[in-house]
């Protein structure tokens, strides 16, 4: 079968990256196939669960669902303690293996990292870092903290980009104290997203009328304004390595700071890239039955992203490509990951809504033609 090119401006609809109209991609002219591994993810909530490390090699948090079924039936106790492992799919296999005995994987700039033993008793736990395949050991204090970041100058930010937790005195230039900070990967700096008080945020926005937020390049005192507002918040970046910018879907326009409000009816999804330059773009996704969005990624195809469903039961992996959108599978999706080249997903999926201890399936969708 030949690959057919697609320019990336036909995929994304008619608001694109300036710089991303001369990109192409090559798209499946049978569409995309969904796969199902037999694992299952068990998602976290504020760190992903699924890196891809290069376009072939997907490593992972999960659990073998037989496993976990035959645990269910004997009513194991500690369940997921002894059966969630870190584990490297390899699509060219179609399999996995068992890659290590551990948790809280991380992987950022190419380097992998993961706990293997956690002593509560000296407050430390045992960690492993490197490049895949060349992890070593290492003992450190427990990071079970990191995640929570204070308001003062020396407090200490978590970034997933970086799989650490950062000083806001050390951060190029200084982050302000009292801000919410989001630090970005290694060398493309921070947002700053206004006043971690809400009262502050308000009255920053009111002042500013209405105040974005803004990127702190490393070295330059002045920041670039993002084209989303303190009132809408960063969202949740994901970093595209197929686009090589951040992507991410902050609050309507129309948001209140500190007020949580479903997402409004009819009311189409603007996803923002921006890239560590500063360059900014959109895309607008139409509102339909997929309802709310919770993530939204870039492919060889289009856009992919996870519909909440409107009502729930219509919930499921949606893409949006040439002014359409179509579903690909039905189910609440935790999680995307798409691998540099974009021809292939992860994702994480639980396809029986109303069964309580359904699984969040991991399944791999490919997007490609063979001889990619």
């Amino acid at each position: 079968m030949q690959r057919r090119p697609v320019t990336f401006a036909r995929a994304c609809g008619a608001l694109c990256w300036p710089f991303a109209a001369a990109m192409a991609f090559t798209a499946s002219a049978a569409g995309p196939v969904v796969s199902d591994t037999g694992f299952e993810i068990i998602a976290r909530t504020l760190s992903p669960s699924l890196y891809w490390i290069d376009s072939d090699r997907l490593l992972f948090e999960g659990i073998v669902r037989k496993d976990m079924d035959a645990a269910l039936s004997g009513r194991e106790p500690n369940r997921l303690g002894h059966l969630k492992k870190i584990y490297l799919w390899d699509t060219r296999a179609g399999s996995a293996r068992l890659y290590a005995d551990g948790s809280a994987l991380c992987v950022a700039n190419g380097v992998i990292r993961y706990t293997v033993q956690v002593d509560g008793t000296a407050s430390k736990e045992i960690s492993r870092r490197g490049l895949s395949g060349q992890e070593t050991e290492l003992e450190e204090p427990l990071r079970a903290g990191e995640k929570l970041a204070s308001a003062g100058s020396d407090a200490r930010v978590y970034s997933s980009f970086n799989c650490a937790a950062l000083s806001r005195s050390a951060l190029s230039p200084p982050a302000a104290p009292g801000r919410r900070i989001l630090v970005l990967r290694a060398g493309d700096g921070y947002l700053d997203a206004g006043p971690i008080a809400v009262d502050e945020r308000i009255a920053e926005i009111r002042a500013r009328a209405p105040g974005y937020v803004t990127l702190f390049r490393p070295g330059s005192p002045s920041g670039i304004k993002l084209p989303f507002t303190l009132a809408q918040g960063p969202g949740y970046p994901v970093y595209s390595e197929y686009l090589g910018a951040y992507v991410t879907l902050p609050e309507p326009k129309s948001s209140q700071p500190g007020v949580l409000a479903p997402w409004p009816r009819g009311l189409p999804f603007t996803v923002y890239s921006f890239r560590a330059s500063g360059e900014a773009g959109e895309v607008v996704i139409p509102y339909g039955e997929w309802g709310g969005l919770m993530a939204v990624q870039p492919t060889s195809a289009g856009w992919m992203f996870a519909g909440q469903g409107s009502p729930a039961p219509k919930a499921g992996l949606f893409m949006f490509g040439s002014g359409s959108v179509r579903r690909l599978d039905s189910g609440f999706v935790y999680e995307i990951a798409v691998t540099p080249d974009g021809c292939r997903a992860a994702v994480a999926i639980k396809n029986r809504l109303l069964e309580i201890n359904a699984p969040t399936n991991l399944k791999i969708v490919d997007l490609c033609t063979e001889g990619r």
